[in-house]
């Protein structure tokens, strides 16, 4: 049995070969890549199947997809993004050359989650090996067969020494975390990124941490709810709520509240037929205890649909919860799962302050007709992004880097920032080795030269 220490030293001995610095050798291994997501897109979808009841068109629009766009974007526009950059002359350098040449750090750890278990491990993947990174996979546990499948098929397409793949649960994350790397990305909870910095912070390793939070979701009065509801409840109950970016709750005025209600129903209703159970197109929880731990949140609270759940299936209905008071439970803590609490604020000012008195989320949502209520929106809080009127939209854009502030995460991918990520932007500067009249005046004895005043 390899140790992990074996393991990560085995893919720092790979890259200290050199053999990443080659685009041409990181192209093929993201071609291989792609090649492997297509030749065993089957397999993928059954694993999601299993994990979290994802139908073959669910698994392939909201895990493949995006990540077989990336490594196709990667692979035409790395030769423009690897380049060195020039920079601006001062007087002083005119006749030197000055760039930022990129680099690769080195070896990257990358953890993945099991709520979309192989888009947020192989996608911020795609960036790593784009920049020139060993890079040492670690998927999540929870989500068995992905897990499984991951660790199965990564060798036979890619350097095997290069891109190892490390299974299992704490013991072997907190034993990979004494190893020291270039770089660490972590997806998943805010509890969980503290212990990773922690870590990462023995080595003066630098990371990025992709986390949650309550992402708000401000209903403006004037808008057109049939449309607003209808996205909204895309969002929240895709794979079952399970979604980092999903809209938490609901803010809006009192006065809406029951058009909304009525309005998400319909949205159900078409989309899941009269009994979601019995549709294909909706998740299940992932495991026992995050299915205990949703359930748990409906306590005391007024349930204006669903609330039912089967706990040997793991299936939560489509739920809403009508006037929620902000000190309940399911206010204090991410739900990461079907419910849906509709909290009353009587003005855009006292939803912008709602959302400021609370820890940073990962995204912001605003539903409105008027350009000043969303601007005002996005310019007086704080996010990891924002979409106005629609939900999740803005992290399928790979020219909008993806990432979190504050108790959200730190640090952002996607596109040209996940090469940027895992690159190191190195300053260089290429002095001609003559003339030296020009820069004289730097050198002692100072008695003879003057200050400029």
């Amino acid at each position: 049995m390899t140790s992990i220490s074996d393991v990560v030293q085995r893919a720092r001995a790979a890259f200290n070969s050199g053999k990443t610095r080659p685009l041409q050798f990181r192209i093929q291994q993201l071609e291989a890549l792609a090649r492997m997501i297509r030749e065993r897109e089957k397999d993928i979808a059954d694993a999601l199947h299993a994990d979290l009841n994802k139908n073959e068109w669910t698994a392939y629009y909201e895990e493949v997809l995006y990540v077989l766009e990336e490594t196709e974007y990667m692979i035409k526009k790395l030769p423009e993004w690897a380049a060195d950059e020039p920079v601006e002359k001062t007087p002083q350098t005119q006749k030197d050359e000055s760039y930022i040449h990129s680099e690769p750090l080195g070896v990257a750890l990358i953890i993945g989650t099991w709520n979309y278990p192989f888009n947020l491990l192989i996608q911020p993947m795609v960036g790593a090996i784009a920049a020139g990174n060993a890079v040492v996979l670690k998927p999540s546990e929870l989500s068995e067969n992905m897990a499984q499948l991951i660790a199965t098929i990564i060798p036979q397409y890619l350097d095997k020494d290069l891109y190892p793949v490390i299974n299992g649960g704490v013991p072997e994350t907190t034993e990979v975390l004494k190893e020291r790397f270039d770089h660490i990305f972590y997806t998943g909870s805010t509890g969980v990124g503290k212990i990773v910095m922690t870590a990462a912070a023995k080595h003066l390793t630098p990371v990025t941490l992709e986390l949650g939070g309550k992402s708000p979701c401000y209903v403006d009065k004037d808008c057109d709810l049939d449309v607003a509801c209808r996205r909204i409840a895309w969002g929240k109950y895709m794979n079952s709520g399970q979604t980092c970016v999903a809209p938490d709750y609901i803010l809006c005025d009192p006065s809406i509240e029951s058009q909304i209600v009525e309005k998400i129903k319909k949205s159900l209703k078409e989309f899941y037929g009269e009994d979601p159970q019995k549709s294909r197109d909706y998740g299940r929880i992932v495991s026992s205890r995050h299915f205990q731990r949703v359930m748990g949140l409906l306590q005391g609270q007024k349930v204006v649909h669903g609330g039912t759940g089967d706990a040997a299936t793991r299936y939560i209905a489509p739920t809403i919860l009508s006037n929620v008071d902000p000190q309940s439970p399911v206010m204090q803590e991410e739900i990461f799962g079907p419910l849906l609490p509709i909290v009353h604020v009587r003005s855009l000012d006292e939803a912008i302050q709602f959302i400021k008195q609370r820890e940073k989320p990962l995204a912001l949502y605003v539903f409105s007709n008027k350009d000043q209520v969303i601007k005002k929106m996005i310019a007086e809080t704080s996010s990891g992004g924002v979409t106005a009127n629609d939900v999740i939209v803005h992290i399928t854009v790979h020219s909008l880097p993806f990432g979190g502030v504050g108790n959200s995460g730190m640090g952002s991918y996607h596109g040209k920032k996940s090469f940027e990520t895992f690159s190191h932007r190195r300053s260089c500067l290429v002095r001609p080795l003559k003339d030296d009249e020009a820069i004289r005046a730097r050198y002692p004895p100072s008695a003879t030269k003057k200050t400029r005043h």
